[in-house]
């Protein structure tokens, strides 16, 4: 009978690893974060206190591929929620605009929430999906659940994603990501 030597096998639980992460300074027009993508199928993105510098403007996510961000001319984006299906040059992260704090109340306006991203490797088509909560410009919170997918060309791997508002800066955000292990 022999022994089995178990130092060499390596523990490994699912989890999540920090890749990176950034809190603003400054306004900001986008936060971009590029990393490498080929370590996990699926990647964590959390978004914590986004607050815009124009009022009722939406969160909006592009992926960068190819060496640069897909922004095509056409709707090559969908969004889905329960405020139905959405086409865009963009992913659309709340279907309602987010309030910017002038609305006279204290409460703060800003957008928080998470969304998963797969399908980055090549042949594959980019999907996300998550959930989030903000107040909008009359200090109302919204909640909601979204997914989508983008119809980029299947030969090229994510690099990287950015995040901005439908329209002017971003005035303060920690963006994470994290990659999912099984």
């Amino acid at each position: 009978l022999k022994r089995m030597d178990y130092s060499h096998i390596k523990a490994s639980s699912p989890g999540l690893v920090k890749i990176q992460s950034t809190t603003l300074g400054s306004a900001a027009s986008e936060i971009d974060l590029d990393s490498t993508f080929s370590d996990y199928r699926v990647h964590l993105f959390v978004i914590h206190e986004m607050t815009p510098a124009t009022d009722n403007v939406q969160p909006c996510l592009r992926v960068k591929m190819n060496g640069s961000i897909y922004a095509p001319g056409s709707n090559e984006y969908g969004t889905y929620s329960e405020a139905g299906a959405q086409a865009s040059t963009q992913f659309l992260l709340s279907h309602s605009g987010v309030g910017n704090n002038t609305s006279g109340s204290t409460i703060f306006e800003d957008y928080s929430g998470h969304f998963y991203l797969v399908g980055h490797e090549v042949n594959r088509r980019v999907r996300i999906w998550g959930g989030a909560s903000h107040g909008d410009n009359g200090s109302d919170k919204k909640g909601f659940a979204f997914g989508g997918g983008v119809n980029a060309s299947e030969t090229y791997v994510v690099q990287g994603v950015r995040l901005f508002f439908s329209s002017g800066n971003i005035n303060s955000c920690t963006f994470t990501h994290y990659g999912v292990t099984n």
